[in-house]
């Protein structure tokens, strides 16, 4: 018999309830580890950034070359060369993000900027298009703030990547480990044995 969606989102709720509330202290703790993370990468945002840049380098040289020994012995498969070439990639930008984190740090907020611009614009013409709901405008508001933080960052790019990254690392980290700790807190319920 299938099972209604109300019914399967209301099993995994209850799923989710109970594994958050029988392990509700590691996931305060986990809380805590995060929030107490986002606050030192925002006391520290230049060295968090770097380091962002340089795990980030080094995720690439390592993905590349595992890629790189799955293609050993692959010569004669379909796109062999184009399998090869995505390797190269990897390996040389990983290497470059860990020789010159700078240059990493710049590059990637660019893409930040660009992020921020697209999520702006995305958000506004959402607002937009739902209009006559309730509280469309706080969705648009939200959408011109991305607008006007990627113009203010384009505009200070060169010394704004040194703390952008570590920035929005510690605030994430910050937010995550909020919720993960309000999550933790309202279940605290014991389980039923």
């Amino acid at each position: 018999m299938a099972m209604s969606s109300e019914a399967a989102s209301q099993v995994l709720r209850e799923a989710v309830r109970q594994t958050v509330s029988r392990y509700s202290i590691w996931f305060k703790i986990q809380s805590v580890l995060m929030v107490a993370s986002g606050v030192l990468a925002l006391a520290f945002p230049v060295t968090s950034s770097m380091a962002l840049v340089n795990f980030l380098g080094w995720l690439l040289i390592v993905t590349g070359l595992i890629q790189a020994l799955g293609l050993i012995g692959a010569g004669s498969v379909p796109q062999f060369w184009l399998q090869l070439v995505s390797v190269s990639l990897f390996l040389i930008v990983g290497a470059m993000f860990v020789r010159n984190s700078s240059g990493g740090l710049l590059a990637i907020s660019m893409l930040v900027v660009v992020l921020l611009m697209i999520e702006g614009v995305s958000k506004i013409s959402l607002a937009l298009t739902i209009r006559p709901f309730p509280n469309w405008a706080w969705l648009a508001l939200g959408g011109a703030v991305s607008v006007a933080l990627s113009f203010y960052l384009a505009y200070r790019l060169p010394a704004a990547s040194a703390w952008l990254l570590g920035a929005l690392l510690g605030l994430g980290l910050i937010t995550e480990g909020l919720a993960l700790g309000y999550l933790s807190w309202r279940v605290r319920k014991p389980v039923p044995a």
